[in-house]
């Protein structure tokens, strides 16, 4: 008890070391130390390769002590519970439902812990850890809010098929001849023949699909069979930029993730906490892959602002809290939609509507289950977001990469493999009629291997 009774004495922190801000002075007391040769090493072979020097850390040694002599003071004793404890039987350590008493007691010293840690220590800035950061919240802290009080959703709707659908992938709206069975694996990579068309997945008589994607497979039973992959973002362009906007595309690969601003998963959030509050105001930026209206992206210049119409929360499973039975995405509307459209969410999650209660904006994987295999997929009411769309002087873009894969059962007997058939492709209204081109990327090189 020697060491619990010493850390009481020092603000209960034990040896914690206080971090604090690196100020660069012993770093200039070295450098003067040297002669002109070695100043001339130290900036050629060690200065240029790191520029930070880590500010002192926690000894998480001994909070990990602390927070264990807290839960022995908080009650938990070997004759009360011990013997209770070796009846659970689990097969990690993680993943249970039912913990010891033991483990709650350490919940609550953890906790506390961190309090504490949070009121007399610093933070380090998580974009330059050579930093002091401001510490404004526990959202700052990873997987530290667990529960989100402000959805009860525990898993999405169950997946639909109807008796149109074909039952074994749950494609039921694509016509299988986008397989095209007539050409051989080879042919059918370089191929655009039958692409399914953008418009059937984003203009929807009544809605308009702002954000999907799908995978859907040929028949698994045969030992080789065939796969097309869709991932479609939309963004809203000034109506005098979209023709410009377009030509720039056509001679830009954008196949594949981080060619086109695309948002992050919002795991730090509550899902009510979206889009105005400080919580997520501290995670609006592009640090955290939320985009505003931007001309740029991971360096490259785009030819003129564009806005990702799309941004999307996540609750993860495997929690220790047990608050969901599986992992939930919900697609949510870009913030500044919601406060030009004055959108709220309802009492439904993923739900936006009007100042009428008029639904506007929803996650259809979430409101009405899904009838088809999608990863995502926003849907907003055609004549109100067309007509705000008009308001604004703004056009939507569809922007589509996507791919062709040939999957095996065992690709190692087969002894043979294939490329990737890269995919891209866009899609816009032009006077009240959908337009759309689609593409095979890279047609010329050599599919197979």
């Amino acid at each position: 008890m020697k060491l619990y009774e010493e850390s009481e004495k020092h603000s209960s922190m034990l040896a914690i070391i206080r971090g604090e801000e690196y100020d660069g002075s012993y770093e200039q007391k070295f450098i003067n130390s040297l002669n002109e040769k070695q100043k001339k090493e130290y900036f050629e072979f060690i200065k240029n390769y790191s520029d930070k020097i880590d500010l002192p850390k926690i000894n998480l040694k001994n909070v990990k002590r602390y927070i264990f002599l807290e839960a022995i003071k908080f009650g938990w004793k070997k004759e009360y519970f011990e013997k209770y404890e070796k009846t659970i039987h689990t097969i990690n350590r993680y993943d249970k439902s039912i913990e010891r008493i033991g483990k709650k007691y350490q919940w609550i010293a953890y906790y506390q812990t961190l309090a504490k840690i949070s009121d007399n220590y610093e933070i380090k800035d998580e974009r330059d850890w050579n930093k002091i950061g401001e510490f404004k919240g526990a959202y700052q802290l990873n997987f530290v809010r667990n529960i989100d009080p402000s959805t009860i959703l525990v898993k999405k709707p169950d997946f639909k098929v109807n008796n149109e659908c074909d039952e074994k992938n749950g494609n039921d709206f694509i016509n299988n001849n986008w397989q095209c069975l007539d050409l051989t694996h080879e042919e059918w990579l370089k191929s655009d023949k039958n692409l399914p068309l953008i418009e059937q997945f984003v203009n929807l008589d009544e809605e308009l699909n702002l954000a999907i994607s799908f995978s859907i497979d040929s028949d698994k039973s045969e030992e080789t069979y065939r796969n097309l992959y869709y991932h479609i973002d939309s963004f809203l362009i000034k109506k005098d930029k979209l023709s410009d906007f377009i030509k720039w595309l056509k001679n830009y690969n954008f196949y594949g993730q981080h060619k086109l601003p695309q948002s992050s998963e919002l795991y730090q959030i509550f899902l009510r906490e979206y889009p105005n509050s400080e919580v997520f105001e501290y995670f609006n930026s592009e640090y955290y892959s939320q985009f505003s209206w931007t001309d740029k992206y991971n360096n490259i210049k785009l030819p003129s602002k564009i806005l990702l119409t799309t941004t999307e929360y996540l609750k993860e499973s495997g929690s220790y809290d047990k608050s969901v039975e599986e992992s939930i995405s919900i697609m949510l509307p870009n913030k500044w939609i919601i406060n030009k459209m004055n959108l709220k969410q309802s009492l439904i999650d993923g739900e936006w509507v009007n100042n009428e209660n008029k639904p506007i904006i929803y996650d259809s994987t979430i409101k009405k289950g899904s009838n088809f295999k999608e990863y995502r997929s926003l849907l907003a009411k055609n004549k109100e977001f067309l007509k705000f769309l008009e308001q604004e002087n703004l056009s939507i873009l569809w922007i589509m990469w996507g791919e062709k894969q040939i999957r095996q059962k065992d690709w190692h007997t087969s002894g043979k493999t294939y490329e990737v058939g890269e995919i891209c492709g866009y899609g816009y209204f032009e006077n009240g009629k959908f337009i759309e081109e689609k593409w095979i990327c890279n047609k010329e090189k050599k599919n197979e291997r």
